[in-house]
């Protein structure tokens, strides 16, 4: 993470990884005459709209936090929806209207393990652990294995997995009250 002095959140690594790769300079202001197109700059400022629950057609937005929304970019690959995200994400009203802003990059799981396509315990941990290093948090509570014996049903290993989970959840919920959170959720496959 980039850290300032600022009092903003901090613009995950990850965002300034899609920014740099993408060539994309923050202070630039160009123009395309093409009608047709949609330019970069409008669809971020709408993403930052939508993330901070502003109404950009001048009227007042009376919604409040905590506003648990999702704010999704869909399309084929390559169209530079990670990029969007890091723009949006870098800016300065996004930064300031958040606590912390963490970039989780949900891809390689599905690459890594392409016979795989649900969410497993290590998995779901992994993602665990890496919210807390963005947060500066540790992260040794979650080695919290669950228990199975030998001779364990199916049933009763997805039980035992669903518990573990949801004990995660419970506690990591604890360690995030009271904070506005914006989750990037980066190359998420359906």
């Amino acid at each position: 993470m980039v850290d300032d002095s600022s009092g903003h959140a901090t613009i995950p690594k990850d965002a300034i990884d899609v920014m740099e790769s993408a060539s994309v300079d923050m202070k630039e202001d160009g123009d395309v005459p093409i009608n047709s197109v949609t330019l970069r700059k409008d669809v971020v400022a709408n993403v930052i709209a939508a993330v901070c629950r502003r109404d950009l057609s001048g009227g007042s937005n009376n919604k409040k936090w905590p506003h648990n929304t999702r704010t999704t970019l869909r399309g084929m690959g390559g169209l530079g929806k990670s990029t969007v995200a890091a723009m949006a994400a870098g800016s300065i009203e996004i930064r300031a209207a958040f606590d912390h802003i963490l970039w989780i990059n949900l891809g390689h799981y599905f690459v890594e393990r392409s016979d795989k396509n649900n969410l497993t315990y290590e998995m779901y941990l992994d993602c665990l652990i890496q919210i807390c290093d963005q947060l500066s948090i540790p992260s040794n509570w979650l080695n919290c294995h669950f228990m199975w014996q030998p001779g364990d049903s199916k049933t009763v290993l997805a039980m035992k997995t669903i518990q573990a989970i949801e004990k995660s959840k419970s506690e990591m919920s604890k360690l995030m009250e009271g904070l506005k959170i914006l989750f990037v959720l980066d190359d998420v496959w359906s």
